[in-house]
């Protein structure tokens, strides 16, 4: 009969759950540019995309949520805002919750 320590018994694996997804947040108008200190300009056209993404990450314990937005910053409004159904979400799916 094979005896593990502690140190070196066979551990269960959680399993890995990811996901990831990514949308277009190119504004359809004409907006004010932040960046310009020296100068108030506004957007002229598009020159690249401007572009939202997540990437989930859940392995049975622990929830990450990475989210990155092409802009020079995010108000604390729109986190907020943001943040809100997330919350929610957790508090409705969660065994903590």
């Amino acid at each position: 009969m094979a005896q593990h320590s502690l140190l070196s018994a066979p551990q269960p694996r959680a399993m890995l759950r990811a996901g990831a997804a990514e949308t277009g947040i190119t504004p359809s108008r004409p907006i004010f540019l932040f960046g310009y200190p020296h100068a108030e300009r506004t957007s002229k056209g598009t020159h690249d995309p401007l572009l939202a993404s997540v990437l989930y990450l859940e392995n049975g314990s622990v929830r990450l949520l990475l989210v990155s937005v092409d802009l020079v910053f995010v108000t604390g409004e729109l986190t907020r805002f943001r943040r809100s159904p997330l919350r929610n979400q957790e508090n409705r799916t969660s065994p903590r919750g």
